[in-house]
């Protein structure tokens, strides 16, 4: 990652248009995997019943299938920091963040990643948390978000930055319902 100046504009005017996504690579790949395989052990279990079973032991299986799918998917492969030209996203497991770039005060990245916010608060990225592994190898979110400490005028009216619950149900809401129909047609 080239920062010649080290105002981390470079990034940002590298993520015109689009935004920069910074995770924590081994955690998002790991996640994914994780899922992929609770998934699969459920899709089995679902496409070849044991016999006597009816819908309801179904059901079960893809209630057993699809929450620790969805926990893992919130823990490791939802978080994310969004660098954009006019805002910062911190999404943490079941919190997203909107924060325009004139609202942050500092990027500290001694002990994991901690954005200060000029209002005082502090926001403390998932994806930006320190492990055994960043310990042993360098975090590249905490290094990129030291490149990317950018701040901009404060406006006369500067907004207020927005927090919500993000859950992420948009994939296993779906999946949810064609595994039970599979289910379903397994067992009739």
């Amino acid at each position: 990652m080239a920062d010649v100046d080290g105002s981390g504009a470079s990034l940002i005017r590298a993520a015109r248009g689009r935004r920069r996504v910074l995770r924590r690579r081994f955690d998002y790949v790991f996640g994914l995997l994780l899922v992929a395989g609770l998934l699969t052990y459920s899709l089995y279990g679902l496409v070849w019943p044991y016999p006597g079973s009816s819908f309801p032991d179904q059901l079960e299986l893809v209630f057993l299938g699809l929450v620790p799918s969805w926990l893992c998917w919130l823990i490791a492969v939802h978080p994310r920091i969004e660098l954009g030209e006019s805002e910062l996203i911190v999404v943490n497991w079941f919190v997203r963040h909107d924060v325009p770039w004139a609202l942050v005060d500092s990027v500290d990245v001694a002990d994991g990643v901690v954005i200060a916010l000029r209002d005082g608060r502090a926001l403390r990225p998932a994806s930006g948390s320190r492990s055994l592994a960043s310990a042993l190898r360098g975090n590249d979110v905490q290094q990129a978000m030291a490149n990317a400490r950018t701040r901009s005028a404060l406006g006369p009216d500067p907004v207020r930055p927005r927090s919500r619950l993000d859950l992420d149900a948009r994939l296993f809401i779906p999946l949810g319902l064609v595994l039970l129909l599979i289910g379903w047609f397994a067992v009739r």
